[in-house]
């Protein structure tokens, strides 16, 4: 699959168009889980609110134009929330587990993509399953950790079940 009709076919599943369909391609399906705030009184709101602010961040990377993605302020693409839980620019210290808004979205440069959004669910109230797709091993899915912990999750891992 070219890199044009990757991005096509990412970009339906971000919008839940049933036609995206098809098999994974490159070294398939890497599933991740991240745990979400207890919920209150058994709903599954949280969960589902995580999901919808991943989806929101993820679209506006994808949907931004390849060469747009040097542009020192090509941040300001992404919504607000998500900038301001972002580490400020430059003020990153080793130990500092936020990431900035300009290096996470350098992960989204449409010719280097390490993975690229395949579905996502809510299996518990207190639980998310995200899949991605990988063109191969090894997958560095540190910027999906990050905008999942971003986007409320506290606690993402690697389902090694998976790949």
């Amino acid at each position: 699959m070219t890199d044009a009709a990757a991005a096509g076919s990412e970009l339906m599943r971000l919008r839940g168009d049933p036609a995206a369909g098809g098999s994974p391609g490159g070294a398939g399906l890497v599933t991740v889980r991240a745990r979400v705030p207890p919920p209150v009184d058994g709903a599954q709101d949280e969960a589902w609110a995580v999901l919808r602010r991943v989806n929101e961040v993820l679209l506006a990377a994808v949907l931004l134009p390849a060469e747009e993605h040097a542009s020192p302020d090509a941040d300001r693409h992404l919504p607000p929330w998500f900038r301001q839980a972002c580490a400020p620019e430059g003020a990153r210290s080793p130990d500092e587990r936020r990431w900035t808004a300009r290096s996470w979205l350098s992960w989204f440069d449409p010719s280097d993509r390490p993975w690229r959004w395949w579905d996502a669910e809510v299996v518990a109230p207190d639980l998310v399953r995200v899949r991605v797709e990988v063109p191969g091993w090894p997958v560095a899915l540190g910027a999906l950790a990050w905008v999942l912990e971003a986007s409320g999750a506290v606690d993402v891992t690697e389902d090694e079940s998976s790949g």
